[in-house]
């Protein structure tokens, strides 16, 4: 599901935010579209940097019910502020432009982690702001710097995976009687 707000009108465009384009809860993508009349019902303008040079992005990280998960959501944090508390802290007079120019309620620009539970795994969800040239890359790199956390853990976290694997095969004795 798509929700949008109306930001800015004038008489050649309508100017949007965008939420829930690509995370899966009610938060701003950081998505601007904005739509001429010309093509209203036709066709919209997505453009990511338009007075907003960042949007946010998503990490999600799963871990097994039997990882220690206050630790695990440490080094997804410590992983976060290391790569992004700079750059969030930058952002702070731009964010306060946006909201003022196009009539935002404030959001936080600070990462964020939210924990959900599934059948099989612990999911931890860290929801982050990032240039939104360079969003994968911040991926990676956060995806990286919490993997050399993990492995430190000495297995107290364990990354969880679908992959089934066969632990032991116990031995057959097949006879064939003529």
């Amino acid at each position: 599901m798509e929700s949008i707000l109306t930001l800015f009108e004038n008489y050649l465009a309508i100017t949007l935010v965008k939420l829930r384009i690509w995370k899966s809860s009610d938060n701003y993508t950081g998505r601007i579209v904005k739509i001429s009349k010309a093509f209203v019902f036709k066709r919209s303008i997505k453009n990511y940097f338009m007075n907003f040079p960042f949007v946010w992005g998503a990490f999600n990280i799963l871990v097994t019910y039997r990882s220690d998960i206050e630790i695990a959501k440490r080094l997804v944090m410590d992983s976060a502020e290391k790569l992004l508390s700079e750059y969030s802290k930058n952002l702070k007079s731009k964010w306060e432009e946006m909201m003022e120019r196009y009539y935002l309620d404030n959001a936080t620009l600070e990462p964020k982690l939210a924990m959900s539970i599934t059948d099989y795994w612990v999911q931890l969800n860290l929801r982050h702001i990032t240039d939104y040239k360079l969003r994968r890359k911040t991926k990676h790199y956060l995806f990286q710097e919490t993997m050399l956390a993990v492995l430190e853990t000495n297995d107290k976290v364990k990354l969880a995976t679908t992959t089934l694997q066969l632990v032991k095969i116990p031995p057959v004795d097949i006879h064939v009687n003529h």
